[in-house]
């Protein structure tokens, strides 16, 4: 090999090598660039304070869906129900509801839809102190997992 070839192989070797070098360190300053970008966020999420913002929504209104046992026209004032049951399944919270008209038949029954759950309540009780008395009586019956909620009443 002469001295033409050598110098040629040898300018080959370095303009490769400083070719291949180059594309290194450009993929290496991608990945620098996101490390900085994924820092930026994280500094961005410590210091976002939501409570600047105005952020108004609407929330979905709950619909009584339950059968009414009478058609008498009532007024509805706040007071307070026995939630019996809270679930996502309707089927669930129906059967809820017969088991428990046929066991208390002296109470109105209403399933509520507030999406994504289904609730059972029942009595209309104007005070707190009224449905903490049906709670106790409810409880002494073995009817467990429930609790007292304000609500909107039917009072005749």
């Amino acid at each position: 090999m002469d001295l033409n070839n050598k110098f040629f192989v040898f300018i080959s070797m370095l303009l490769s090598l400083s070719i291949l070098s180059c594309s290194g360190s450009k993929e290496s300053s991608i990945t620098d660039k996101k490390e900085n970008e994924k820092y930026n966020l994280n500094e961005f999420e410590k210091s976002f304070d939501p409570t600047k913002y105005d952020l108004s929504y609407e929330t979905t209104p709950k619909k009584d869906i339950s059968v009414k046992k009478s058609n008498v026209s009532k007024k509805a004032t706040n007071g307070f129900r026995i939630q019996i049951v809270i679930t996502d399944n309707l089927n669930e919270c129906q059967k809820k509801r017969n088991e428990m008209q046929k066991l208390f038949p002296e109470y109105n029954f209403y399933l509520i839809h507030e999406f994504p759950f289904y609730k059972l309540r029942m009595g209309d009780f104007a005070t707190r102190k009224e449905a903490e008395i049906h709670l106790k009586y409810l409880n002494e019956k073995n009817i467990k997992s429930i609790m007292i909620v304000p609500d909107k009443i039917n009072s005749e």
